[in-house]
Parts: structure tokens; sequence; C-alpha cells
């Protein structure tokens, strides 16, 4: 597949899923499937051509991931400003399974899965900095902060 084919299927792809956010009123389990299938076909792609040796290719796939989190981004702030949420309040609301079907419940775990297995991905081929452990800071004792 040519680069200029891959990067339109992809853009076309980001404009469906963009077109599915907007068209979900209420998340049937279809739906839901279809977007956690489109955003996996499209960390799928960003993965594949990010690791290229092609200067090109890795340039596209970061534009398509900028296009995808720019995305993901908005998708965010509407749903902040309907349900009139702070970020902190949103994801309270999105990590509490009473607050939706069993099929929404589901499908909102795949997409989390599918979200954090591109990020651990990222981070394995070192493009993403990962989570790492902050190492206390040492001072030095009180007796060589001032030479007597």
């Amino acid at each position: 597949m040519s680069l200029i084919l891959a990067n339109r299927n992809m853009k076309e792809r980001i404009v469906r899923l963009k077109e599915l956010f907007e068209n979900a009123g209420g998340l049937s389990k279809e739906v839901s499937k279809e977007i956690v299938d489109e955003m996996t076909e499209i960390f799928e792609y960003i993965l594949y051509r990010i690791n290229s040796p092609v200067p090109e290719e890795k340039k596209e796939a970061l534009e398509i991931a900028s296009e995808l989190k720019h995305l993901l981004e908005s998708q965010q702030e509407k749903a902040q400003s309907v349900m009139n949420m702070t970020p902190e309040q949103l994801s309270a609301f999105v990590n509490n399974n009473n607050n939706f079907s069993k099929e929404e419940w589901q499908a909102l775990q795949n997409a989390k899965a599918s979200v954090e297995n591109f990020k651990s991905s990222l981070v394995k081929e070192g493009i993403l900095k990962g989570q790492e452990e902050k190492t206390p800071k040492k001072y030095l004792s009180k007796k060589t902060w001032i030479p007597s």
C-alpha cells in the first residue's frame, strides 16, 4: 500500500471516528464496538508506521496520532461541557460502572484497554516516556552545608 493511499485511508478513518462520536447520542453496543474497532485500527497503523525506517512514514504516523489526540481531547471537552463536569468529575463518572448499562460498560472497558495497550506499546518502543519512579532527592547533612 502506498504512503498516500495509507494516509488517505487513515484520514478517512479519523473522519469516520469523528462521525461516530457526533452521532452517538446513546452509545449502542454496535456503535461502541465500531468506535473501539476504528481506534484500534488507527492505533495499530500508527505503531506500525512510527517504527518505519522511512522518515516520511514516521512523520505521517505522528500527524495521524496528533489528529487522533485532538479528536479525543475535543470529545472529552464536549462531554465535560454537556455534563457540566470538571475533568476529575468526568473521570470519576466514567470509572463508575453504576453509570452505564452492561453493554456500555463493556464497550468502555474495551476502549480503555485499547488505549492502554497503545500507550504501553509507545512506551515500550521508546516513543513515549513512561511513568518512571521518582527517586527521592538526597540532601547533604547539615554538617556539610557550610564548611567550618
